[in-house]
């Protein structure tokens, strides 16, 4: 099977054999957050210790390095911005981690938002809202710009689901992830 070689182990891995044969897809669910801690103490890090492509194994073209989140320092929800008087409005103005520093140093995790950007474990992951762990958000209508390992930048829809925006921030979760 070719799929290995193609930056396809993770479909290839999907399948369960008896002999040459595949026999059944085998499914399942997993938790996914990407949260850099140093082992340890309990604390959040610095941002990554580094690496090499060869740990990419879900393959360069499935992995984000950089992602477009804007105006993290307000609050703002399908393109509205919220007013402090909010009570995740002003949480956002404190503890937002707006433009280049990160008062969270690294830790990323994306659970989605609801589609009108409320709530929190949602199915919308971009451009629903900029809060913290909703996703990517940017000021274009219907996606936002993403750079990936492979060195390409794409602009990613909307439409894309939460799980799938939080499997290409894996380098080697195993995810499928199919035509993004």
């Amino acid at each position: 099977m070719l799929l290995p070689y193609m930056e396809q182990g993770n479909v290839y891995s999907t399948l369960a054999y008896t002999g040459q044969t595949p026999a059944a897809a085998r499914e399942g669910w997993g938790t996914w957050s990407l949260s850099v801690q140093d082992p340890g103490m309990g604390a959040l890090s610095s941002g990554g210790k580094g690496g090499s492509l060869r740990d990419f194994t879900d393959g360069t073209s499935n992995a984000i390095l950089v992602g477009e989140v804007c105006a993290r320092t307000a609050l703002y929800r399908k393109g509205r911005l919220i007013p402090t008087s909010d009570p995740v409005a002003a949480a956002q103005a404190i503890v937002g981690s707006g433009m280049w520093a990160d008062l969270f140093k690294g830790d990323t995790r994306v659970s989605g938002v609801l589609f009108d950007g409320t709530g929190t474990d949602g199915p919308c992951a971009i451009n629903c809202a900029n809060s913290r762990t909703a996703g990517l958000y940017s000021w274009h209508t219907g996606g936002a710009h993403i750079a990936l390992a492979d060195g390409s930048a794409r602009f990613i829809s909307e439409n894309v689901s939460a799980y799938i925006l939080a499997s290409l921030i894996t380098k080697a979760g195993g995810e499928v992830i199919g035509e993004f």
